[in-house]
């Protein structure tokens, strides 16, 4: 019985990147799904940096669980970790948590499912920045790993590898209401009517009339509350 179970979760572990986000609606933490086992990538143990928001574990309150949890987010991964007892356990990403920190920031992170680089749609979390009726604001936070180089000869010296943070990306939920995927916001002007779509002209007069950037929350949300109101 151990060995079905303990298949279960490698397999579970394996497709939960691709399984559709379900709510969670629970008060016990050993209900919440999650699998055992963090480090899934290999990096170079002597690297500089980290893969972490947060090195330390924090406090937190996820979802409508009673009691203080203590989480980190792994930025590379794009993971949620969570520490109990002894053991780190990793969040299943089928999952929707909103994971309020408990640390005075006033921070709150939820999952979402989003396109990613390579066009491919996945989940992960991000900090909620901004809400209303119409949309919520998110900023997702990238650390990348760049790993170790090999010295060529004996005149070059190894280089080990480097957690860098990456620039920060603003994501919307979707202006159009057909799906659940957060969207995100291109920092470049000429791209932004992949967004906006038949509203991209007014909008670029918008921000050039008001001097508004896009790499800026709250030029951000100047520009997606003028969006709605062209609706």
């Amino acid at each position: 019985m151990k060995l079905i179970h303990y298949i279960f979760i490698i397999l579970f572990a394996g497709t939960s990147a691709y399984a559709q986000i379900q709510q969670v609606n629970n008060g016990r933490l050993d209900e919440l799904v999650f699998y055992v086992g963090t480090n899934t990538t290999e990096y170079d143990t002597e690297a500089e940096g980290s893969r972490y928001l947060n090195e330390e574990f924090t406090p937190a309150r996820i979802n409508n669980i009673e009691g203080t949890q203590f989480v980190r987010f792994n930025a590379v991964e794009g993971t949620i970790e969570l520490k109990d007892n002894d053991k780190i356990l990793t969040l299943s990403q089928s999952y929707v948590y909103v994971i309020k920190l408990l640390d005075g920031s006033d921070k709150t992170y939820e999952t979402h499912s989003f396109t990613d680089e390579d066009g491919a749609i996945t989940n992960s979390f991000f900090e909620k920045l901004y809400t209303s009726e119409k949309f919520a604001l998110f900023l997702k936070e990238r650390i990348i790993y760049i790993p170790a180089k090999k010295a060529k000869s004996s005149y070059e010296q190894d280089v080990p590898g480097k957690f860098k943070k990456g620039n920060t990306i603003f994501y919307v939920t979707d202006l159009s209401h057909q799906s659940d995927l957060l969207f995100e916001v291109p920092k470049k002007r000429k791209k932004l009517s992949s967004l906006f779509k038949k509203h991209i002209k007014p909008i670029e007069k918008f921000i050039k009339k008001e001097g508004l950037k896009t790499d800026g929350e709250e030029d951000i949300i100047k520009i997606i509350n003028f969006y709605f109101e062209q609706n």
